[in-house]
């Protein structure tokens, strides 16, 4: 039996409800819940609307990532939500837009649900970064430009001052590569997600004054980020990098200024305890899911660990839940 896996890191569901067996060995994060947009006011109502339309003008360019062309043998099927999901997608940009404005944050954390991993005592599936636009012409989603050697493909959009704007790491149609992107909220949260929910971790200022100059500063993004790509990396290793990963890694670069490379940066991360997720997966399923799939690999792990079907990977939980307990962050806020 194989195991299915989307881009964003995570199990596919119906494998994930499969596995309900699984014991989780990590704690997750205590998330603060924001109320619901049925307890809002009408008047909060009505901001929210204005979001809406500003959200809207930030797809100006399209949404890139749904149409690349499938590679190295893997489908890419675009994806081509319904109304429903259309509203719901467009509404959490615009809360979280306008709960990120009020939070006076220039730099935060966020993360979606894309699958559901409830099995794995997970709730959120993907981590991304997420910060405040300066006053300028925006950009479509689009690969960050690596050198002079790669043209730069991201698309002129229409402007709009202090708009969020996403840049995280994203896996290319099933292949074994990944690159970085920069989307609008709404690209974000288009992606099929299992829940329309939001988890966002405000770093504490002087982490986020670090932050800010590194989010448009395509060759420091890039500085950790490894292209080859397995879902399940091992946090430990360099020779993969899944999505997560990334996000923390990056993320050592503001906390440490020694950090260098991703050598240097795992062990910071487990000299300061971060302790990532484990997860729980038999060797027929391990088996099943290198033959079939190319962005899922298990070499990197320890074979000791392996051998008693754990698997340590980077998840958005255990991210957000060492932000806090480290005390480089708040505590995770939950919006729906």
């Amino acid at each position: 039996m194989n195991i299915e896996m989307k881009p964003d890191g995570a199990m596919d569901r119906t494998h994930a409800t499969r596995a309900r067996a699984a014991k989780p060995t990590h704690t997750s994060p205590a998330y603060a819940v924001e109320p619901s947009a049925t307890t809002r006011s009408e008047a909060s109502r009505a901001s929210v609307g204005r979001w809406l339309r500003r959200v809207a003008l930030s797809l100006a360019g399209g949404i890139v990532l749904a149409s690349l062309p499938a590679q190295a043998g893997q489908s890419c099927e675009p994806y081509r939500p319904n109304q429903v999901a259309l509203t719901k997608t467009f509404s959490l940009a615009a809360r979280t837009a306008q709960w990120l404005d009020q939070s006076g944050a220039k730099v935060a954390i966020i993360a979606r649900a894309g699958q559901d991993l409830r099995a794995y005592g997970l709730r959120f599936s993907h981590a991304a970064f997420v910060y405040r636009e300066e006053p300028r012409r925006l950009q479509a989603a689009a690969p960050l430009s690596v050198d002079g050697a790669q043209a730069d493909h991201e698309a002129t959009a229409q402007h709009r001052p202090g708009t969020w704007r996403v840049v995280h790491m994203l896996n290319r149609c099933g292949t074994d590569h990944s690159d970085l992107y920069r989307q609008g909220l709404a690209e974000f949260f288009n992606d099929q997600p299992f829940r329309w929910q939001a988890a966002i971790v405000i770093p504490t200022a002087q982490v986020q004054a670090a932050l800010q100059p590194l989010m448009t500063d395509a060759r420091r993004l890039r500085a950790l980020h490894e292209r080859d790509y397995s879902m399940v990396a091992y946090p430990w290793s360099q020779t993969y990098q899944q999505s997560n990963a990334w996000v923390l890694e990056t993320l050592t670069l503001a906390l440490e200024p020694s950090v260098k490379n991703r050598r240097v940066a795992q062990a910071w991360l487990m000299m300061h305890d971060y302790r990532p997720g484990t997860l729980r997966i038999s060797a027929a399923r391990r088996f099943g899911a290198t033959l079939t799939r190319a962005n899922v690999r298990f070499d990197d792990h320890p074979s000791r660990q392996l051998q008693r079907n754990r698997v340590e990977t980077v998840t958005a939980d255990s991210l957000l839940g060492w932000l806090n307990a480290a005390g480089y962050g708040s505590t995770a806020v939950l919006l729906e």
